[in-house]
């Protein structure tokens, strides 16, 4: 025996065998239970003109028959809510913006599958006012020399606008575009930039606001009559109106509301006769 049993392990080794134990194979993860049905998380939606509370749920909402989710739930002090229920999100509007209210997700509110709630589960919902905003109405606006009725200015809760109007001088407007400034919302950094280098302030003032509390409001800017007071003129050109809270400091890399503009002096000459219309230019 102590001759042969050399002789098997070389033999062994020769024809690649392995003499080790077999390697257990590891056992099988156990399947992880779904979670009971109940509310993951709240969210407040407040920066909407119509605030929502949004729930999430562990699982998502029944969606194979209707269902009524204003009825399964209870809101105090008392008000009218409509729910809007996506996937397991379930949203509640008809809340107030600076209000507190005790909502109750009642007992048996379904959810897919046959998943009920067990119990009734009551969240303390705080909507926060809405946070001061300026914008102009869009990225371009093409403003005739003479009848202008003014640049459209949207705010929440801002009662005082600080305003500056830049001309932008012809010979500036290719670096404007190279650099992405044109369409785009400047900061303070960048008007003081233009103003230094490529262009002239030439108004700047307040104007007051209609505020409604956490409620959009249009002003328009009179930018030409506010001009023309000061003893100016709106020449054709380029310009550019910048927007910002009266009542509050920004820093200065914060953006600004911010419309670029063109003030033009050309038009259209207009003859009506019997064999059709003729237009031409004028300036």
């Amino acid at each position: 025996m102590r001759i042969l049993r050399p002789f098997g392990l070389a033999l062994a080794v020769a024809l690649g065998c392995s003499t080790a134990a077999p390697a257990q194979q590891p056992a099988p993860e156990p399947i992880a239970e779904a979670p009971p049905f109940g509310v993951a998380g709240v969210e407040i939606l407040a920066e909407r003109d119509v605030p929502q509370a949004c729930f999430t749920f562990t699982r998502p909402l029944e969606k194979s028959s209707p269902t009524d989710y204003a009825a399964q739930v209870e809101v105090e002090p008392p008000v009218r809510v409509t729910a809007i229920a996506r996937g397991a999100t379930l949203c509640l509007e008809g809340l107030s913006h600076g209000a507190g209210y005790g909502v109750t997700l009642k007992q048996g509110l379904p959810g897919a599958d046959g998943a009920v709630l067990g119990e009734p589960a009551r969240h303390e919902v705080a909507v926060p006012d809405r946070k001061p905003v300026l914008a102009f109405r869009g990225a371009g606006y093409v403003l005739p020399q003479v009848g202008a009725e003014g640049l459209p200015l949207r705010t929440v809760n801002v009662a005082r606008a600080r305003l500056q109007v830049l001309r932008i001088e012809d010979r500036s407007l290719v670096e404007q575009i190279y650099y992405g400034r044109i369409s785009q919302a400047l900061t303070e950094l960048d008007v003081g930039g233009i103003v230094e280098r490529s262009g002239t302030q030439v108004w700047q003032g307040e104007m007051a606001i209609g505020e409604r509390r956490n409620q959009a409001v249009v002003t328009p800017f009179p930018v030409e009559a506010v001009i023309g007071a000061s003893g100016g003129a709106l020449k054709p050109g380029v310009y550019l109106a910048v927007a910002g809270n009266a009542d509050r400091e920004g820093e200065s890399w914060e953006a600004k509301a911010t419309q670029w503009f063109v003030v033009s002096d050309l038009g259209l000459t207009t003859f009506a006769g019997r064999t059709g219309c003729w237009c031409s230019p004028a300036a």
